[in-house]
Order: C-alpha cells, then structure tokens, then sequence
C-alpha cells in the first residue's frame, strides 16, 4: 500500500548552510539561496529527496516561506525514524 506524507516547512533563506529543525511534524529549513526564479524551492526539493530518500514535491506555498510538501511512498513511522535521525544528527556533541 502506498502512503505519502505531508510536512509543513517554514523556509528561511539566505543561510550560511542548509539546516533542518524539527518540531512535531513542521520542518524549519534554512536555505543558502535566495528566493528569485526558484532558487530556493530547487534547494528545498534537492535537500530533502536527499534526506527522505524519496521523490518529493512543493504542493503548496511555491511563492511564500510558508509551504507544503509531499514525500511520496512515504509510512509515517519511516517519517519519524528519519526525522528523529537527522535531530540527532544536528545535536551539538558534548566532550
């Protein structure tokens, strides 16, 4: 059975890095580009499909730092187990 998911992301662009941050089921994403002539929905889309592993795609939101996207073939307990990966994975370390 196929399952696709929706994540709401809030974009902020101009970053030094791309950075993800998770808070339920929204995503925080800071962009190097900007947002002129798609630059920025292009990194978001690359980023994630990176990330997830699978096709992704902006469903809503493709002019604004508010959007929707679709992570196709997706189960939500591979969301979070994906999810929980990439938290750790940006958590400072203690030494």
């Amino acid at each position: 059975m196929e399952v696709d998911a929706l994540f709401k992301i809030k974009v902020k662009t101009g970053a030094k890095e791309f950075k993800m941050r998770v808070s339920g089921l929204t995503l925080f994403l800071d962009v190097k580009s900007l947002p002129m002539e798609g630059g920025a929905n292009r990194e978001i889309i690359k980023e994630l499909k990176k990330i997830f592993k699978r096709p992704v795609g902006i469903v809503k939101g493709h002019k604004s730092k508010d959007k929707v996207i679709l992570v196709k073939n997706l189960m939500p307990e591979d969301a979070k187990k994906i999810l929980d990966q990439c938290e750790r994975a940006q958590e400072p370390t203690t030494e």
